[in-house]
């Protein structure tokens, strides 16, 4: 056994991995209903202000929109990568969660092995690992 891996409960690993689970898809959402909102608002500034579209500080409104998606993908990394590192007392992800996060599931897994467990499916619970002949 590793004597850098911290030993973590099981609540607090099936709670990683949940919160690991919601970034992913919340990314995802993030993205693609951001990048759709982004087209609308370029299509909405043209028809608004014919025919080059509506500017505030020299930019128009699909760069504007693509400047907030950006920053909600970023603040959704950053947030959750932070309650993660919290979970498994990982310095590597304290210090700079978006980053760490790369390292997230193996954190886990290590943890997770060193208690006789592993994770089912897609980031799922926790469950007692097979024996293997």
């Amino acid at each position: 056994m590793n004597s850098n891996v911290d030993l973590s409960s099981a609540e607090n690993l099936n709670e990683a991995l949940r919160l690991y689970r919601r970034l992913v898809l919340g990314t995802g959402a993030i993205a693609v209903i951001g990048f759709v909102t982004v087209i609308l608002l370029a299509k909405l500034g043209t028809a608004l202000s014919p025919p080059y579209g509506i500017y505030i500080f020299g930019e128009g409104l699909g760069t504007w929109g693509l400047i907030a998606v950006v920053a909600a993908l970023v603040a959704q990394v950053w947030w959750h990568g932070r309650a993660i590192g919290k979970l498994l007392n990982d310095p590597a992800l304290k210090s700079e969660p978006a980053v760490g996060l790369m390292s997230a599931p193996t954190v886990i897994a290590q943890r997770a092995h060193a208690m006789g467990m592993e994770w089912s499916g897609f980031f799922g619970p926790l469950r007692p690992a097979k024996k293997r002949r």
